[in-house]
């Protein structure tokens, strides 16, 4: 038998997790101290933990991994929860490329509308409010600027004129967060 620090140590497990993997029954200390409640396990044990872990990183939850070693399973329904943990590993990686793609299109709108305000714009600052003055090469000045002000908080446009304050900005911030708007 082996005492839980060394268990753990062989296993590159952390005692936390061991003691919580024995709260939920999915890994039972082979014995248990009556008097001082510490636990002991047997080599025997490290490849029940490391089905454990493997199952972990794949994905499936404790509660399915129990399912999974205790139940003795046929391998059909091994293969079938498989296949499911695979169709919803498949269905993440595409809501996060689809994620990505919105960033980068993102990214894009951003490169754009800065690349507008350094072409025959003009930049100045007052006080910590922001100008922006100069023609639009693509849409209309105003409705380019329109559309930038609804997008950042504490900016304004009026015509083709942009102007960003701080303290407009703060205001703004401060009501989204106020209403419960994610910022």
């Amino acid at each position: 038998m082996i005492k839980i620090g060394d268990f753990s140590r062989i296993s590159r497990v952390p005692v936390k997790t061991l003691r919580y993997y024995d709260e939920v029954g999915l890994l039972k200390p082979v014995e248990v101290d009556r008097f001082t409640g510490y636990r002991y396990y047997s080599l025997d044990q490290l490849s029940r933990l490391n089905r454990i872990l493997a199952l972990k990183d794949l994905g499936f939850s404790l509660e399915q991994i129990a399912q999974l070693l205790d139940e003795n399973l046929p391998a059909a329904q091994i293969r079938g929860m498989l296949r499911m943990k695979q169709a919803e590993l498949q269905d993440r990686v595409r809501e996060e490329q689809e994620r990505l793609a919105r960033v980068e299109a993102r990214l894009r709108q951003i490169e754009q509308e800065g690349s507008f305000s350094h072409r025959g714009g003009k930049l100045r600052s007052d006080a910590g409010v922001v100008i922006l003055k100069g023609e639009v090469p693509s849409l209309t000045a105003s409705a380019k600027a329109s559309e930038l002000a609804r997008q950042i908080p504490g900016v304004r446009a009026v015509k083709n004129e942009l102007t960003y304050s701080d303290k407009a900005a703060e205001r703004a911030r401060g009501k989204s967060s106020m209403s419960g708007t994610p910022r």
